[in-house]
């Protein structure tokens, strides 16, 4: 039992597996306490609640024949990249500020479709989406969409 000095408090309860708790005293979130207060809380079951869920902070950086993915984990112990429902394995790092994980993916060896004169004519673009997961549980999605432009002009055109 913890015995705390009189004045006015807030209890928020948070764990994982249950939802997340206020106390409230008549709508106020503010607890009075005298020497003789004791407050009793019941929690509710969310199995699927986490204080500190899984996330991923993912960005990319165009090259001549693709591009290079840099991802960021927070609060992930197994870590799995997803590209067209296959794993990817072949990826560098550690997943840390100072050494993200890294994923090269190339335009010459992938099995993504290409869709031609998309944007415009003569243009090839790829969808390349990846799905970042926690185990089995997904964490999150990160689309690119790769245009190998046939012009100065097609490009520029695209990014007015």
């Amino acid at each position: 039992m913890e015995r705390l000095l009189k004045g006015r408090y807030r209890l928020i309860i948070i764990s994982n597996g249950f939802m997340p708790y206020e106390y409230k005293n008549e709508g106020s979130p503010y607890i009075v306490l005298d020497k003789d207060k004791s407050i009793k809380v019941s929690l509710l079951q969310n199995p699927g609640f986490q204080s500190k869920p899984p996330k991923i902070k993912v960005s990319h950086t165009k090259n001549s024949t693709g591009f290079i993915v840099e991802i960021i984990k927070h609060n992930v112990n197994s870590f799995v990249i997803n590209l067209e429902n296959e794993e990817i394995t072949e990826y560098t790092g550690q997943g840390t500020v100072d050494m993200p994980f890294r994923y090269t993916w190339d335009k010459t060896n992938s099995a993504i479709q290409k869709k031609r004169n998309i944007p415009q004519t003569g243009d090839i673009s790829y969808d390349v989406v990846f799905k970042f997961y926690n185990g089995i549980q997904l964490i999150d999605e990160y689309p690119v969409e790769y245009i190998e432009y046939s012009s100065i002009e097609n490009e520029e055109l695209h990014n007015l």
